[in-house]
């Protein structure tokens, strides 16, 4: 990286490992600008970011070391927007939500390692908002309540592995009733 008077100078910038394999490169104008690139130091792309004005815009990738992709996610002006996935190192899905001006909005759902949904639950402005499931790796059901702007509202029921009813319970505001 090219440095002048404690300032960074515009255009490509880029560093490298000991190794000397590329650790990342990018285009600095004043501030990040465009694409950027991380590269682990076996020279495996790590992630690729796009950046407007020193913010994170457009789509945000990032990989494990064995080149399967980890995560990706769009943001608009540094926020987080639409849909966010992540994966597990095999490449089975680890988790699926969506994001509105940098919060949690919409259905979020969480995956066992195998495929089997863990989590079900829904968010409105960043609040755990409405159905609320839980589940084993095997698909079971193992937990279901409802959420009002993030706390426990209503009934709870809780299972076993076979299914079987092992409690209820009532809630009110968070608290139990």
């Amino acid at each position: 990286m090219k440095k002048r008077k404690g300032k960074v100078k515009d255009g490509l910038v880029e560093v490298f490992y000991d190794n000397g394999q590329l650790e990342y490169r990018g285009n600095w104008k004043h501030v990040q600008t465009g694409l950027w690139e991380r590269f682990y130091p076996n020279g495996q792309l790590e992630s690729r970011e796009n950046y407007r004005d020193g913010h994170l815009n457009g789509l945000v990738e990032m990989f494990y070391e064995n080149g399967q992709l980890r995560m990706r996610i769009n943001h608009t002006d540094g926020k987080e927007n639409g849909l966010w996935e992540e994966f597990y190192e095999n490449g089975q899905l680890e988790s699926r939500e969506n994001f509105k001006d940098g919060e949690q909005n919409g259905l979020r759902e969480l995956f066992h390692e195998n495929g089997q949904l863990r989590i079900r639950e829904n968010y409105i402005d960043g609040w755990e908002n409405g159905l609320y499931e839980r589940f084993d790796s095997n698909g079971q059901l193992q937990f279901r309540g409802n959420y009002i702007d993030g706390e426990l509202d209503g009934l709870v029921v809780l299972s076993d592995e076979d299914g079987n009813l092992t409690r209820t319970d009532t809630y009110r505001n968070g608290d139990l009733i």
